[in-house]
């Protein structure tokens, strides 16, 4: 971005000699400089281009007329505008989070001017505002039409990064400021309004004499139309947020770990006591897998005897078992007695 000069004269026409038909105006780096550019046009408001931002110029200026031209002004010193910040990386229904131009000069303090815009309508140039013409954000919301307000005020000692949140409800004061502005130098950053577009700029004080610049207005930004946000610092929220989803994620990985180890659990019960109810079928006793077919029951006169069969063998002998002695022994006795 290169910067620019917009030169207005005053309503004088005529000079001694007559009306002036053109003037002819000179460019220099310092008061008393060489001139590193001369035009002359009959406007009494031109455009000076090709020039570095931020940086101060001096002007001088020829009047002519048909008789002839008088002589050079007195060399009056004017700043070119400095870069505008970029369209608002971040929004809420009352904030936007602007990345400002920190100046790279030596500089006293800044103020941070922000502008409510209407209907869609283009400020004016931002180095057209006097200092006077800035109010603070109470008579602005008061305002009938929008008025551009100081939202805060920044000393180069306290300048801590770039971001700054239009809309965050805090306060800020400078005391080198309190000398320069009646009646307050205490700046409230109010909400903003939801659904409502806003430019800043940024005007630098450079020294204790009260010079300025001041960059260009910003590109336009507008608040988002949620109104359930409560005005505060957008970083805040972020990490509100970031956390709440961590932990889900924590809770959820976590869950499906528990269920993971619980079915692996089962698969090895399960494993174990079916391996176990295998080996018991293997290591029966061998008395259990005898059937009640291996008993022979035999009947004759004398007694009753159960024939133990060895199961295997092939034996025609019989190995037989008094199951009931005391009954064979009285048959023996009847016998003997006749009785």
């Amino acid at each position: 971005m290169q910067g620019y000069l917009v030169v207005i004269l005053g309503v004088q026409t005529t000079e001694q000699n007559g009306v002036i038909i053109n003037y002819t105006a000179c460019v220099s780096h310092s008061e008393n400089g060489p001139y590193f550019q001369t035009f002359t046009t009959s406007e009494r408001k031109w455009l000076v281009g090709n020039l570095n931002t931020s940086t101060k110029y001096f002007v001088r200026v020829l009047a002519s007329t048909k008789v002839g031209h008088g002589t050079y002004s007195e060399s009056e010193g004017f700043f070119t505008n400095g870069r505008p910040a970029e369209k608002a990386i971040a929004k809420t229904s009352s904030t936007l989070t602007f990345s400002l131009k920190i100046p790279s000069k030596t500089f006293v303090y800044f103020y941070v001017v922000a502008l409510k815009l209407k209907d869609g309508k283009e400020p004016a140039s931002s180095d057209s505002y006097e200092n006077n013409e800035l109010v603070t954000y109470g008579e602005a919301e008061n305002s009938t039409n929008p008025k551009p307000y100081i939202a805060a005020v920044v000393a180069s000692s306290v300048v801590d990064g770039n971001m700054f949140v239009l809309g965050d409800g805090r306060n800020t004061s400078n005391s080198t400021s309190r000398k320069r502005r009646s009646p307050t130098s205490d700046y409230f950053n109010g909400p903003l309004e939801p659904g409502t577009s806003y430019s800043v700029f940024q005007r630098i004080i450079i020294n204790e004499m009260g010079e300025y610049y001041s960059t260009a207005w910003s590109p336009p930004s507008k608040t988002s139309e949620n109104t359930d946000q409560v005005p505060g610092d957008v970083s805040d929220t972020d990490d509100t947020d970031g956390f709440e989803k961590y932990l889900v994620a924590i809770i959820i990985a976590s869950t499906i770990l528990l269920v993971i180890l619980c079915v692996i659990a089962y698969c090895i019960y399960q494993s174990r006591r079916l391996k176990s109810n295998t080996d018991d079928v293997h290591h029966l006793p061998s008395s259990q897998h005898d059937d009640i077919g291996n008993y022979e029951q035999v009947h004759n006169e004398e007694s009753m005897y159960i024939a133990l069969k060895s199961p295997g063998e092939v034996n025609d002998d019989h190995c037989y078992g008094h199951l009931n002695p005391d009954v064979q022994n009285v048959h023996v006795d009847q016998e003997e007695t006749g009785i």
